[in-house]
């Protein structure tokens, strides 16, 4: 039973009960600066107050177009406390984006994060009469409507809360669109509150945690972990500046809890590894010890002499220094999003770290099931959440694994739709009130959800065997000279690689063996053509693809593959906000040297098995 009928009447508590916390922590002029929790229930009822005055009305929309800020979060409660929804867009989307998002949910109130975006939106304003006001979050008061004006005007014009219901929508969350236009998934105040209660009914985060913020907030798992549950829990987060600063920002902040995506983790993983392998022999060897010790422990096996004496050394020696990258305090690693390699996980949990892994979908708001004190099982994507009941539908997505189908989950988590998609709505809503997720899964013996992939993202090559790509891909993305990687075959004989490649590490490995001599400050883009192209460097990823690969089946291995260097971002259009590959774009974009890999003369597998 939800305690609270909104997550406003649960904000209004929480800023009493945390009154003089920190909530959140911005880095301003090198020093950090903290708001607690009664200041931004303060904030709240200005703009609050403010937005009633500029017309913002029952049931209407505000959107926000901005990087994760404490007037982010202000004005989303604001909106909420007048029964309104919120809608987060992110800064690097384009303006057709924006322009296409602010028409299908109808915004009234649109707050930006600088001038420039301002601007933008005014002019697209013009075509969308609905939009009423643009307002500045960080402009000095000027001509224009800005956050500061906002919250003086809210002053005069104090307003009551608009009392709202569980049912009530809070939030239109767009999807990233990895294949069609994004579509927006509509989440009411009951969806996120029964998130809330399911994580304190099995979690123990307490006010004294810290987290350092990066996650898009326009994005659901940022959205219901970084702004919901922490105004719930009552912990604090420090506001990254950049993804560029995560690093230094931790050592800063020394949070006791990071929520991210595998890809940080997968970054900070690879960049250790490459130190490690870059530094003397003993380091390599006491590491590799060490860690063997570390994992035995906590699997509760029996370790050698060797074992525990390296444990002991490389404890103090490599791992200390590992956790102090990461602040030095963290307790708590939780990943979500995609897949969390298994390699990756371990690592991290074997320096003492939990590791908690879940899955979920902005569809269900966002968790489904989670790893959980006393029950955690590296690899797996949890147990489900109490309130939660999950489904599998072994009649669609093809696997080998017994078991295995269709995700369809049901419970308080699972959207009311896609907002003015009703089509979409009933394809992807069973007729029991089910979501089907579109993922591909399996129960273990344990009770644990394992994730094998996207119903969409799997092809069939044409001897009829099946293959999901992500799961190769995160494989071969685990190389320090890996930045992405595209698997591709189709109805096609074998498969093959799309490798965009960490350029600074490839440059690396060319300068220890002599093959290249940098003397510019950006490569010319010739150089990185021909660099790209020597043997040693198609020998070098030859060999990673084959180790990297060495766990799945011979025929998902690829044959082929090819390099480049060119960016692969949101802003070029092949990754979505939160790194995940726009599969069609990347494919479109390399169609023809796809093309050539199929008609080559023989692979490098085929001659070194000749």
């Amino acid at each position: 039973m939800q305690k609270y009928n909104s997550l406003v009447a649960m904000q209004q508590e929480s800023c009493k009960t945390f009154a003089d916390r920190p909530m959140y922590g911005t880095k301003f002029k090198g020093q950090w600066r903290w708001i607690t929790f009664k200041e931004f229930g303060d904030y709240v009822e200005h703009v609050r107050g403010g937005l009633r005055h500029y017309g913002l009305e029952e049931g209407d929309t505000v959107a926000i177009i901005s990087r994760n800020c404490v007037e982010w979060a202000v004005a989303a409660y604001a909106a909420m406390g007048l029964r309104g929804r919120v809608v987060g867009m992110y800064e690097n989307q384009t303006s057709t984006e924006w322009e296409y998002i602010l028409s299908d949910c109808k915004a009234s109130i649109v707050f930006a994060h600088n001038s420039v975006i301002q601007d933008v939106i005014e002019r697209i304003s013009l075509k969308l009469p609905h939009i009423k006001h643009v307002i500045n979050i960080h402009e000095d008061e000027t001509e224009h409507l800005c956050f500061n004006k906002l919250i003086k005007i809210g002053k005069q014009h104090p307003t009551p809360v608009i009392p709202a219901q569980p049912d009530d929508i809070m939030s239109i969350i767009y999807t990233s669109g990895t294949t069609d236009k994004p579509k927006g998934v509509l989440l009411s105040h009951g969806n996120l509150l029964g998130q809330i209660d399911a994580v304190k009914s099995r979690y123990d985060f307490t006010p004294d945690d810290r987290t350092l913020s990066f996650l898009p907030w326009a994005h659901i798992f940022g959205h219901s972990g970084e702004v919901h549950l922490l105004i719930a829990l009552g912990f604090s987060a420090g506001l990254s500046e950049s993804v560029s600063k995560i690093l230094e920002n931790l050592g800063e902040i020394k949070p006791t809890m990071l929520m991210s995506v595998p890809r940080i983790f997968n970054r900070i993983y690879e960049n250790v590894m490459n130190k490690i392998h870059r530094g003397p022999a003993i380091t390599r060897w006491l590491f590799k010890h060490g860690m063997a010790g570390a994992q035995n422990r906590r699997e509760g096996r029996p370790s050698t002499f060797l074992q525990n004496f390296c444990f002991g050394i490389a404890d103090k020696l490599i791992f200390k220094k590992i956790r102090a990258a990461f602040g030095g305090r963290l307790k708590y690693a939780i990943s979500g999003g995609a897949a969390l390699q298994i390699e990756v996980a371990s690592f991290i949990a074997n320096l003492g770290i939990t590791v908690y892994e879940g899955y979920g979908l902005s569809e269900t708001s966002p968790m489904v099931s989670a790893n959980y004190p006393g029950n955690i099982k590296i690899g797996s994507v949890g147990k489900t959440l109490t309130g939660v009941t999950v489904k599998i539908d072994t009649s669609v997505g093809e696997s080998d694994i017994a078991g295995a189908g269709e995700i369809i989950v049901y419970g308080p988590n699972v959207m009311k739709g896609y907002h003015n998609l009703p089509q979409e709505t009933a394809a992807v809503m069973t007729s029991d009130g089910g979501f089907r997720t579109g993922d591909v899964g399996y129960f273990d013996a344990e009770g644990y959800l394992n994730i094998c992939g996207r119903v969409k993202e799997q092809f069939k090559l044409q001897n009829g065997k099946y293959v999901v790509p992500s799961v190769i891909e995160d494989l071969i993305n685990l190389s320090t000279y890996v930045s992405y990687s595209l698997i591709y075959g189709d109805n096609r004989e074998y498969t093959v690689a799309v490798v965009n490649v960490n350029l600074d590490e490839v440059v690396h490995f060319a300068k220890s063996r002599g093959l290249y001599h940098q003397v510019h400050d950006v490569i010319p883009k010739e150089d990185v053509d021909n660099l790209l192209n020597h043997v040693e460097i198609q020998a070098l990823f030859e060999k990673i693809i084959r180790d990297q690969c060495a766990s799945v089946r011979g025929y998902e291995v690829p044959r082929k593959f090819m390099l480049t260097a060119e960016e692969w971002s949101a802003n070029t259009g092949f990754l979505t906000q939160t790194f995940k590959l726009r599969r069609m774009p990347i494919i479109s974009h390399y169609a023809d040297h796809i093309d050539l890999l199929y008609h080559e003369s023989r692979s490098f597998l085929e001659v070194a098995n000749a």
